[in-house]
């Protein structure tokens, strides 16, 4: 479940990009988009592009709209699982880069970097060997 494994930001969602100049195909795909799963990534990628997360320091997160309210949970864990960062953030549906934003501004506050300096150390010597 979630509560038990989040996922990578951004993980399961659905990108298709048109032209900016192409009406016609923009104009189609809005008809299938989902505007809760998109303001949904978009706090997604706003934590990650705030906390510098990525393929050399894994986080799990996962954005959920209610209402007028999104919740972002995030989780943070250390190379050898020994130490763990969860936070749980709400704020306004339609401000997603402020909800990730302030999450980040929290995981920050608990300690985030000193988890993702310690990956990117690991993975560059797994790089080596």
């Amino acid at each position: 479940s979630i509560d038990d494994f989040s996922p990578s930001p951004g993980q399961g969602a659905i990108a298709i990009v048109a032209r900016a100049d192409d009406a016609q195909t923009i104009s189609m795909l809005k008809k299938i988009e989902d505007p809760d799963s998109r303001l949904e990534i978009e706090a997604e990628r706003s934590l990650s592009d705030y906390v510098d997360s990525g393929c050399r320091f894994p986080l799990g997160a996962y954005a959920k709209s209610n209402g007028l309210e999104m919740t972002l949970s995030v989780s943070a864990f250390s190379v050898d699982g020994k130490q763990s960062l969860h936070v749980d953030k709400t704020g306004k549906k339609d401000d997603p880069k402020s909800l990730g934003k302030n999450t980040g501004e929290e995981l920050r506050a608990r300690g985030v970097n000193d988890l993702a300096l310690n990956w990117r150390e690991k993975v560059e010597e797994w790089n080596k060997t």
